[in-house]
C-alpha cells in the first residue's frame, strides 16, 4: 500500500454520495487531480449559469441553484480525500459561497 492511495473507512459512505460506483474502494492521487479538474469545469459552467441568470425565470433559478447544490456535494465528498489547506479546494468553496449569495440576494430565493 503505497502512501499516495486513500481507502474508504465505509464503503455505505461511498453509496450515500452517488459520485462513484459502490465497488470502487480506492482513491488514487490522479483520481483526486480527475475530480478537481471536473469541479472546475462545473464551476465555469456554473459561473456562466449564474451571470447569464434571468431573475424572473424561476424554473432556470431553481435549476441553477439545484446544480449548485450537486457541485457542494461533488467537493464535499472531495475533501475527505485532499489535505485541510488545498488552495484549489478552499478557492472552489469560496465561489460556491459567492453564487450563493448572489442567488439568495439577487434572485430572492
Amino acid at each position: 500500500m503505497s502512501k499516495n492511495n486513500y481507502y474508504f473507512k465505509n464503503k455505505n459512505q461511498a453509496n450515500q454520495d452517488k459520485v462513484y460506483d459502490s465497488g470502487i474502494n480506492e482513491i488514487t492521487n490522479d483520481n483526486v487531480a480527475s475530480l478537481k479538474d471536473s469541479l472546475i469545469r462545473a464551476l465555469s459552467k456554473l459561473e456562466i449559469d449564474v451571470l447569464s441568470l434571468n431573475k424572473t425565470d424561476l424554473s432556470m433559478v431553481m435549476r441553477t441553484y439545484d446544480n449548485l447544490n450537486k457541485l457542494k456535494g461533488e467537493l464535499n465528498y472531495i475533501k475527505k480525500f485532499v489535505p485541510l489547506n488545498d488552495f484549489i479546494i478552499t478557492h472552489i468553496e469560496m465561489h460556491i459561497k459567492k453564487y450563493e449569495y448572489y442567488l439568495k440576494q439577487r434572485a430572492k430565493i
